[in-house]
C-alpha cells in the first residue's frame, strides 16, 4: 500500500465563532492529483491554507510525509510544498524571473545568492508555462492570467513534493487552462502529489484522479470522478440542476448545469426517443422537480437519471400518492397511466410546451383557463392545439 504524502486527521478551523472547516479527513499519495470542488464559501481555500501550514487549525492535524506539519521547520516545509494562492497580486517591484526564483529560496542557506542551477530551473519553469519572453518584465505589469502562470512556474521551480493550487486556472483562457493542468499532471507524474481547487467540474473530471466535494466546511464526497460527480449530490451542493453524462471524446464524465427556473412539480410518463426529447427540453428550461415514469433500465430511464430526475417504474407509480403533481404522458408508452392531465404526441417543438408551462407557472393559472378552473387544458404541439383530459389511458 502506498504511504500517504499528505494526511489530515479530524481537521477543523473555527473563526469568529463560525466553523469554517469541519472534521476533514483526507489523504493524498504520490502520483495523485485531487480536485477540490464545491460552492463559494464552502471552505476550500481555507482548507488549502491549512494544508500549506499558513493557518493553525482549531482541531485535528495535518501530517506531511509522516510528520505533523507544525513540527516541520518552515524552510523544510517550503521545500516540500509548492503553493499557488488564489490572489496572485505582487506589490513588490520584482521581475518575472525574480518571482520564479523565489521558488528556490528555501533551497538556499543564509545569504547565498541564486546559483546557476537555480537560474536554469527558473528558465526551464518559464519555458514550461510558455512565458520565457516575459522574463525581464515587471510582474506588476502582467495580466491576471499571466501572473497565474508565473506563480505556477514559481511553484514547480522549487521541485516540491506536494502542489497546493488554489484556483490555478481561474484567469486563464481555454488553451492556457489545458496547458497549466497538463503541466500539473506532468509534475504529479514524476512522483509529487497535489490538490487543486477548481470551479470547472469538467476540468476536474478530466485531469484529477479523485475529487473531493466540499459544502459548509465539510467534505461531502471523496472518490473517483465517475462516482462523485452524481447529479443529486451536485444539485444539493450547488443548488442548480446538474446533468452528468459519459463523454466518449475525453473518456470522463461531462457536467452541464442549469438554473432552477420552474417551481412546479411534474411527472412525465413515456418511453423512447419522444420521452428523451421532452426530458431534455424540461432540463434545458430549468424544470427540475421532475419524476419520470418509465422503466429504469430503458434508454429513457438511464437518460432521466443522468439529468438527476427521479425515475419510478410504471408498476410502482400510484397517482393517488401524487395528487399534487401534474402528470404528462408523452407518446404511446406500453403501459397505463391513470389520472394524467396532459397528453403530448410526438411534438417537433417541445420548446412551445415549455413556454406554456412557464407562462402559467408565473401567473398561477391553469393552461387554457383562469386560476382554479377545472376544465380541459391546452398545450401547443406539432403546430396544433392538443386538448387534455382529466384521465389518460394508453
Amino acid at each position: 500500500m502506498t504511504t500517504a504524502l499528505l494526511e489530515t486527521r479530524a481537521l477543523g478551523l473555527d473563526l469568529s465563532g463560525r466553523t469554517i472547516v469541519d472534521n476533514v479527513h483526507i489523504q493524498v499519495v504520490p502520483g495523485e492529483l485531487v480536485g477540490l470542488v464545491g460552492p463559494n464559501g464552502a471552505g476550500k481555500s481555507t482548507l488549502v491554507r491549512l494544508l500549506a501550514g499558513l493557518l493553525r487549525p482549531t482541531h485535528g492535524s495535518v501530517v506531511l510525509q509522516g510528520q505533523p506539519i507544525d513540527r516541520i521547520p518552515r524552510r523544510e516545509r517550503s521545500r516540500l510544498i509548492g503553493y499557488v494562492p488564489q490572489d496572485t497580486r505582487i506589490d513588490f517591484p520584482l521581475s518575472v524571473e525574480q518571482v520564479v526564483l523565489l521558488g528556490r529560496h528555501a533551497h538556499r542557506s543564509g545569504l547565498v545568492v541564486d546559483s546557476a542551477h537555480d537560474y536554469a530551473l527558473a528558465a526551464a519553469a518559464l519555458e514550461r508555462v510558455g512565458l520565457p519572453h516575459l522574463r525581464d518584465r515587471a510582474v506588476s505589469s502582467l495580466s491576471g492570467g499571466e501572473r497565474q502562470l508565473v506563480m505556477l512556474a514559481r511553484a514547480i521551480c522549487g521541485e516540491p513534493k506536494l502542489l497546493l493550487l488554489d484556483e490555478p486556472v481561474s484567469a486563464l483562457d481555454l488553451r492556457h487552462q489545458l496547458h497549466a493542468l497538463a503541466i500539473t499532471r506532468d509534475v504529479i507524474g514524476n512522483g509529487a502529489g497535489g490538490i487543486a481547487v477548481l470551479h470547472d467540474l469538467n476540468l476536474a473530471a478530466r485531469f484529477c484522479d479523485r475529487i473531493l466535494v466540499m459544502q459548509g466546511g465539510k467534505v461531502r464526497a471523496d472518490g473517483d470522478p465517475t462516482v462523485v460527480l452524481a447529479p443529486s449530490l451536485l444539485r444539493d451542493a450547488y443548488g442548480v440542476g446538474v446533468a452528468v453524462r459519459p463523454d466518449d471524446l475525453v473518456d470522463c464524465p461531462s457536467v452541464v448545469a442549469v438554473r432552477h427556473a420552474h417551481p412546479r412539480r411534474l411527472a412525465v410518463a413515456g418511453q423512447g426517443v419522444s420521452l428523451v426529447r421532452v426530458l431534455a427540453a424540461l432540463f434545458r428550461h430549468g424544470c427540475l422537480d421532475v419524476t419520470v415514469i418509465t422503466p429504469a433500465e430503458s434508454e429513457s430511464g438511464r437518460f432521466a437519471a443522468e439529468l438527476g430526475f427521479d425515475v419510478v417504474a410504471p408498476s410502482a407509480w400510484s397517482n393517488a400518492e401524487h395528487d399534487a403533481i401534474e402528470t404528462l404522458v408523452v407518446g404511446h408508452p406500453p403501459f397505463i397511466v391513470r389520472g394524467a392531465r396532459w397528453r403530448l404526441g410526438d411534438a417537433p417543438s417541445i420548446d412551445e410546451v415549455i413556454a406554456v408551462l412557464h407562462e402559467h407557472a408565473r401567473d398561477g393559472t391553469e393552461p387554457g383557463g383562469p386560476a382554479g378552473h377545472p376544465g380541459p387544458t391546452r398545450l401547443i404541439a406539432a403546430g396544433r392545439a392538443v386538448n387534455h383530459t382529466t384521465e389518460v389511458s394508453t
